[in-house]
């Protein structure tokens, strides 16, 4: 095994988390902030970038060992791997743009429901 799936995954989160990175900086340097965070935009981005960094490495080591130990068939965790993507990018936009729009955070919501699933299924696998 290569680590296809997960190489692929990596990258593609990691490319989001350069753009949350470059937002922090950008809203940063724009407020004139740089250990502070104050409310609003800057705090919320800081938070989309800082709620990333909390999830993500522990999903990509899981994402790994399944794949490497074959213990789910490849659609099953390439399936589980685009949900898990789709979590985090729709977190990072629920926090950073959706919510001072429509002042709910129901997509949020839905977007952690979409990371906390394939972490718990890939621990499973592991685990059974």
């Amino acid at each position: 095994m290569n680590l296809e799936i997960t190489s692929l995954t990596a990258g593609l989160l990691a490319l989001l988390y350069t753009v949350l990175s470059i937002l922090v900086i950008k809203y940063r340097m724009k407020e004139g902030q740089t250990l502070d965070v104050p409310e609003g935009l800057i705090r919320r981005t800081v938070r989309a970038h800082g709620n990333f960094a909390e999830y993500t490495p522990l999903v990509l080591v899981l994402m790994a060992l399944v794949e490497l130990q074959g213990e789910l068939a490849e659609h099953w965790f390439t399936m589980l791997a685009g949900i898990f993507i789709l979590g985090r990018v729709g977190h990072a936009y629920s926090i950073v743009i959706f919510e001072e729009k429509y002042k709910t955070i129901r997509f949020r919501q839905v977007a952690m429901f979409a990371t906390f699933i394939p972490m718990f299924a890939f621990a499973l696998a592991l685990i059974f």
